[in-house]
């Protein structure tokens, strides 16, 4: 190898370290098919001779230049040579089964066995994780936890006036939600009589949440008090081939039977969401069995936050604590956010199943 004069603090420069390290690369490669390219070795000898003659610059091109014509050759030889050693390979494969019937038998079936159970496992794992994360703003969408100070319980279920006073009283909130209710009630219409799991909310609920809205009337989803809207499975099963738009249905609550117009029809719900519903009422409608939605001292309702591009759930968090007390002197709790798509698996309260 040809080396300079050695200087202080310089090692010795050879034809390896002259040599493109990409194109030296691809003719180790080539080297490996010695019958086909021979000529490998006599590549490397007359790169040194024009490193002498000519200079490092002038044999580095001439040798990127010789290389790359030879590689297409190259890429061509490797292909035949892999899809000949594939069949090889298959046909020992194939004889070793016909040799070994019993052996091979249980090595394909533990094969797809463990195959198919890690393809379960992954679509399962893959469906856990996606709980409500097709909502379009779902890492603004935050669920209102409540906090006893100085201890380690959470709980969800707070009072009816604390959505419109965060909305109103921070302007990181964007907009709120109130929902309330796992209950079920007869619904009926005309000889049809059936139990459906219904939920009452505020018309917000259309705006943060992104269920698909397949009908509606003119005016906002459950802006009127005596409007609902049902899934379309439900309004299948009610009306059939009907438009269900403006139709009138009663549902039994408490005892009494009211009435309300169907203004909305719903997409059926994903499995992968925390939602269970299948009719949906405005909020308000809970005042019909005497309930309360304007005091601070009657739990009931579950809150739900947006807040808005850029706000920090942390640092609003840390506002809203002392929400409770000040309404609420008497009692001494804290509040927090915590994100939507975390609690299906991860909610304090205790709805998720992983603990840690």
């Amino acid at each position: 190898a040809i080396q300079t004069s050695p200087r202080m603090g310089q090692g010795i420069m050879t034809h390896d370290n002259i040599r493109p390290r990409f194109s030296g690369w691809l003719l180790t490669r080539m080297s490996e098919y010695q019958d086909q390219f021979s000529w490998c070795g006599d590549l490397e000898e007359e790169f040194r001779e024009r490193v002498a003659e000519h200079g490092a610059l002038r044999a580095r091109c001439w040798f990127r230049k010789q290389v790359l014509r030879s590689l297409p050759a190259y890429l061509r030889y490797a292909f035949v040579w892999s899809l000949i050693m594939f069949k090889n390979y298959f046909k020992t494969a194939l004889r070793n089964l016909g040799r070994f019937k019993g052996f091979s038998f249980i090595n394909l079936a533990g094969l797809a066995i463990g195959m198919a159970c890690c393809t379960l496992i992954f679509l399962w794992v893959q469906d856990e994780l996606s709980f409500d994360q097709f909502h379009e703003n779902a890492d603004s969408l935050h669920r209102v936890l409540m906090n006893p100070k100085g201890t380690d319980s959470y709980w969800y279920h707070g009072p009816g006036p604390l959505g419109p006073a965060l909305e109103q009283g921070y302007p990181e909130i964007a907009d709120t939600c109130r929902v309330f209710g796992h209950a079920s009630a007869p619904l009926r219409y005309k000889d049809k009589l059936f139990t459906s799991r219904l939920k009452g909310v505020d018309p917000s609920f259309f705006t943060m949440f992104n269920f698909p809205l397949l009908a509606s009337g003119p005016e906002i989803p459950l802006s009127d008090p005596q409007s609902l809207a049902l899934t379309e499975h439900t309004a299948q099963k009610l009306f059939g081939e009907e438009d269900p738009l403006g139709k009138t249905v009663s549902f039994e609550w408490w005892g009494t039977w009211h009435d309300f117009r169907v203004t909305a029809v719903i997409g059926d719900l994903p499995s992968n969401t925390i939602f269970d519903f299948e009719i949906l009422l405005p909020f308000e409608f809970v005042t019909l069995s005497g309930m309360a939605i304007d005091l601070w001292d009657v739990y009931a309702y579950v809150t739900y936050v947006k807040l808005r591009r850029g706000a920090d759930a942390g640092t609003v968090s840390h506002k809203i604590a002392g929400t409770m007390t000040r309404h609420l002197p008497s009692e001494r709790i804290d509040l927090s956010l915590y994100p939507l798509t975390r609690i299906h698996l991860h909610e304090p309260s205790g709805g998720g199943p992983i603990l840690y």
